[in-house]
Order: C-alpha cells, then structure tokens, then sequence
C-alpha cells in the first residue's frame, strides 16, 4: 500500500476546510491481484439477456472502461483484466 495525503475540500467555497487533511491508501501502479466472479443462472428463460450484459461487462473491465475503488474522476481506479477463465 501506498499512502497519498489529500485535503477535504469546501463545495460552497472551493477552499481547504480546516483540519480536513486526509490520507487515502492505495495500492500501487502494477499491482496484480486475482478477481474472480461467479454467475449462477437461476431461471432458464432470464439467461440469454443477463449472460449477454455480463459478457459485455467483462469485456469492458479487460478493455479497461471500468474502473474499480473511489476517487475515478480523478484518475485513481484504472484497471484492466486480461488472461480470463471460464469454468
């Protein structure tokens, strides 16, 4: 983990509040980690339409259009998947 300082910003004033230092905890550029999902179709007729959007989800988190944690507007969060496994 990585500890990045930041500081709370007022919405009405756009200035620094006072004693809003913060610390996020971020993991680093590169790192790697194993994510897994699990798709159970319960009812037959539903399966086409929702296998079809998780399909597309997946392809879009490997494409990297999806990012993952908070703070995304300000670029933390990128991410991408690639190698997948379907069991």
């Amino acid at each position: 983990m990585e500890l990045c300082d930041s500081a709370a910003i007022s919405l009405k004033t756009r200035t620094v509040i006072d004693e809003g230092k913060f610390d996020m905890e971020l993991l680093p550029a590169g790192t790697r980690f194993t994510l897994s999902f699990e798709y159970m179709v319960l009812e037959k007729g539903l399966s086409a339409n929702i296998t079809e959007y998780f399909v597309a989800a997946l392809s879009a988190l490997e494409s990297g259009e999806i990012p993952i944690g908070k703070r995304k507007r300000r670029g933390f969060g990128r991410c991408h998947a690639e190698n997948w496994s379907v069991y």
